[in-house]
């Protein structure tokens, strides 16, 4: 193990092969990652599951504001089949844009602070390492660290509801523990309409891809092969 990153790949592809050679019924395995990750980790992943007769094993990088979050979101996803080809790409052409204003309901105009007042760098005339974006976009990736989140107007900061709006869930959906808890779980958690997107290819859902997309504020929940919940 020369990178951390190659255990936590290296531990979901366990669940699949273990499956498999204990005698259960898995078709298939999905998993989520760093966009970082190198690779030949994936290519090594690959060729692991090639040698256990897998059919296929395809990746690709993923950005949730292409398939209409109202949050950026760029994660590798690779899938892995024992019976049928599977090719996951990214969208041929990106979804309608969802801005942060629109799905949280807000007027247009409205700014985040995302770090408090920052020093500003005089060579720009801007606060050093930006720590502002318009809310008439996408919103940037959410994290452990975006309770601290607000708008600019007027000093209100971001609701762990609203966090949840923006990946997307439902407003009431349960977030649970502290504030930065509940905030990690939405940064932590795979879009419901970009899993639905991967499950489509999946399945063999064609189509256009809106299909297998969510609204903002909805929430989907599916299962996943023989071992778990997506």
């Amino acid at each position: 193990m020369t990178d951390p990153r190659i255990g936590l790949m290296a531990e979901v592809a366990i669940w699949p092969l273990g499956l498999q050679a204990s005698g259960a019924p898995i078709q298939w395995m999905a998993m989520e990652q760093s966009s970082n990750l190198p690779e030949e980790i994936l290519e090594e992943l690959s060729v692991e599951f090639g040698c256990a007769d897998w059919f296929r094993t395809s990746w690709a990088v993923l950005e949730a504001a292409d398939l209409g979050v109202a949050s950026r979101r760029k994660r590798t996803f690779m899938l892995a089949s024992r019976y049928r080809w599977v090719d996951i790409t990214p969208p041929a052409a990106p979804l309608p844009v969802t801005t942060m204003a629109e799905a949280l309901g807000w007027d247009e105009g409205e700014r985040i602070n995302t770090r408090g007042q920052r020093p500003v760098d005089p060579a720009r005339g801007r606060a050093k390492g930006g720590n502002c974006f318009p809310a008439d976009k996408p919103s940037w990736c959410l994290t452990g660290k975006t309770y601290t989140w607000v708008r600019e107007s007027d000093g209100k900061r971001l609701t762990s509801a609203e966090a949840g709006t923006l990946v997307p869930f439902r407003a009431t959906y349960p977030w649970q523990g502290s504030r930065s808890s509940q905030f990690q779980q939405a940064g932590d958690v795979v879009c419901p309409a970009v899993a639905a997107y991967v499950l489509a290819v999946l399945h063999g859902v064609t189509g256009s891809h809106d299909s297998a997309t969510t609204s903002p504020g909805s929430t989907t929940t599916t299962n996943c092969g023989a071992t778990c919940t997506t």
